[in-house]
């Protein structure tokens, strides 16, 4: 890993070409109404990279984002970058390719609540897996494989601050990761999950554990299988139903 901190511009950040980020007091500042970036040039990267930013106490306004970016290459005219973007008042995450200068976005949009400073925005590139994540947790994964090599570095439109910038060479995808993210008032537990043998991007998962399990006694499991694509519930709820059969603890 390599690390700038964001003490200086130095020799190792270098302009894309629309213009480079102002660099004070540790930390990356825009230009209002532009496009602005810089890549780490002081070395050369495998295709596999990752690029995070920090978000500092000064919030976002209007149509500003910035975001990290990885395989940046031709004047960073090409490569991938996860945006922050206030989006007027509606902030969200998102993953852009840029190519021969133009935007396109290839992901889904991601809402969240105004981001606390000091969350980490972290963009990994493995293979053509391009992974979007907040304070370590995958929360935008899409596959694209147009860009090879380049390096990582830094985007904003407007000027938005950002700290502690790291990246460099990224290391293998995991194959199977769960991240718990809440318990509803039923006791359904909900983890994220991520499974190269299940597509890519993030999926959910939901657990009701049994009352009073048996200590010492080998777990049955009864699988609720959704009619819906991800959690819709036009043709109901199988999960929200099993607490009301008391499933969970007739099945233990």
């Amino acid at each position: 890993m390599i690390s700038t901190g964001l003490m200086g511009p130095g020799a190792e950040l270098t302009d894309i070409s629309d213009g480079g980020l102002a660099i004070s007091s540790q930390v990356v500042t825009g230009t209002a109404g532009a496009v602005r970036g810089d890549i780490w040039s002081a070395q050369g990267f495998s295709s596999d990279q990752y690029s995070q930013v920090e978000v500092t106490s000064t919030q976002l306004t209007g149509g500003q984002w910035i975001g990290p970016g990885v395989r940046l290459q031709n004047g960073g005219q090409n490569g991938y970058v996860g945006l922050y973007n206030w989006n007027n008042g509606s902030p969200q995450l998102s993953v852009f390719k840029r190519s021969g200068g133009g935007w396109a976005q290839i992901s889904s949009v991601y809402p969240v609540s105004p981001l606390a400073a000091g969350t980490t925005l972290q963009l990994s590139a493995v293979g053509s897996v391009i992974s979007f994540l907040e304070n370590g947790i995958v929360v935008i994964q899409v596959t694209d494989a147009s860009f090879t090599g380049g390096a990582p570095g830094i985007v904003s439109f407007g000027n938005p601050t950002a700290d502690n910038w790291s990246g460099g060479n990224a290391p293998p995808a995991p194959k199977f990761q769960a991240t718990y993210e809440s318990a509803d008032s039923n006791g359904i537990d909900t983890y994220q999950v991520l499974s190269t043998d299940n597509g890519y991007g993030p999926q959910q998962l939901r657990v009701l554990k049994p009352a009073n399990p048996a200590p010492g006694v080998a777990h049955n499991f009864l699988f609720v299988l959704p009619v819906e694509t991800g959690l819709g519930t036009q043709f109901g709820d199988g999960m929200q139903t099993m607490p009301g059969l008391n499933a969970q603890n007739q099945y233990t």
